[in-house]
């Protein structure tokens, strides 16, 4: 499993619990080594744009060494962070 560019934060840990359930990579059957990895949160709303609250997620990631590179130590995830894209425009003080 590489570091992820994601844009489905709810796929990807249900990916990620089922390699950690599983133990073993599913090509080789070889075990997995973890890695660190550091995913910073970024707002789905800003379409295509790497902004969010600078808040990152930090995981352990893992990797068939037999199979796959390292994964890099840094990526993001693109979130929704706001329940109507309106919120963010609207000013809740009066």
């Amino acid at each position: 499993m590489q570091t992820p560019n994601i844009e489905d934060r709810a796929a990807f840990e249900t990916k990620l619990v089922a390699a950690l359930a599983s133990g073993t990579c599913p090509v080789c059957k070889g075990g997995f080594a973890e890695k660190e990895v550091y995913l910073s949160l970024h707002a789905h709303e800003f379409k295509g744009t790497c902004t969010g609250t600078g808040k990152v997620w930090r995981v352990k990631l893992p990797w068939c060494p037999r199979c796959e590179p390292e994964p890099e130590t840094y990526g993001c995830v693109h979130d929704k962070m706001f329940s109507d894209t309106n919120d963010m425009l609207t000013d809740p003080v009066h």
